[in-house]
């Protein structure tokens, strides 16, 4: 028999997934692979940001968040169109700035990949190196610079996480092999941890260790 085999996704971090798509990238005004929400430039950071609620200097209308303007593949055929056909380089580079995207992606000829949908979002960098830590910091308190932010009820003192720690330092040995690397002490460690120890904390360790510990609410 034929065994045919068909790439349904490609994943990586912002940048590769840009080149891949032929976009702009995450540093653009339309830098976002999925709609088509306007970045707006910030003076005082140098950078450009995604709000919805748009500061009061800039011209760009709020954007409602359940409602954002996406991306399907015809939008993105006729964007990579309206590129292709353009013969003037001024108007061309107005263009890719006005969609985001600056050519045509050899994946289009793919039949099993389609336009946004096969390129999700990398779980490397939005969950275990983002949300995980960020949950960490809400939980231990570290989360805001100005510490009358962090007085809120799901705050765990020291004194507990220093327990935590210790409970993960000591089960070490029990833990399978099958599970992967064993626990470091998050209290003592968590500003060393990789992107596979956040894994196994939120995915594993966090909801046994911290039952009975949080706030109800």
């Amino acid at each position: 028999f034929i065994l045919r085999c068909h790439v349904v996704m490609w994943t990586g971090d912002m940048p590769a997934v840009s080149k891949l798509m032929c976009m702009t990238g995450h540093n653009a005004y339309l830098g976002c692979r999925y709609c088509y929400l306007k970045g707006v430039y910030s003076e005082e950071s140098r950078h450009v940001y995604f709000p919805c609620s748009m500061p009061r200097t800039s011209d760009i209308t709020d954007f409602d968040p359940k409602e954002l303007p996406k991306r399907t593949e015809d939008n993105f055929l006729n964007d990579i169109s309206k590129i292709i056909n353009e013969t003037n380089k001024k108007t061309k580079v107005s263009v890719i700035k006005e969609t985001g995207i600056n050519g045509r992606s050899i994946l289009f000829e793919l039949k099993s990949t389609k336009f946004p949908r096969s390129f999700p979002v990398d779980i490397m960098h939005l969950f275990f190196e983002n949300i995980s830590i960020n949950m960490f910091k809400h939980w231990s308190g570290t989360y805001f610079k100005d510490q009358s932010l962090n007085n809120e009820q799901y705050v765990l003192n020291s004194q507990v996480w220093k327990q935590i720690g210790q409970i993960m330092h000591e089960c070490r040995k029990q833990i399978p092999l099958e599970f992967g690397r064993s626990p470091r002490n998050i209290f003592k460690h968590h500003n060393g941890y990789k992107a596979v120890e956040w894994s196994d904390w939120i995915t594993v360790y966090s909801i046994p260790f911290l039952l009975n510990k949080l706030s109800a609410k």
